[in-house]
């Protein structure tokens, strides 16, 4: 983000962070950064609330544990997998 003092903390147990321009010195568009992991169980009208698909169509969306969701990510993805090595 070009600051090397700038705290960015997992959302885990919010669900979401957003950062927008004024917090990240070199973006110009805003970031959304989403961990899905806490998703309860009422899982459909959280999402609602989340708002992913304005995410989707407005910031750089970054999404944690994001088969979860049950929502379809934009034709336009990189998509990430990490998983442990025995």
């Amino acid at each position: 983000a070009g600051d090397p003092m700038l705290t960015v903390p997992s959302p885990t147990y919010l669900l979401q962070n957003l950062y927008d321009e004024t917090m990240l010195a070199h973006s110009r568009v805003p970031i959304h950064h989403f961990d899905l992991y806490r998703l309860p169980s009422d899982a459909p009208p959280t999402l609602e609330r989340l708002n992913l698909q304005a995410s989707f169509s407005s910031a750089v969306s970054l999404v944690e544990w994001a088969e979860r969701a049950q929502v379809s990510m934009p034709d336009e993805h990189l998509a990430i997998h990490i998983s442990a090595i025995p």
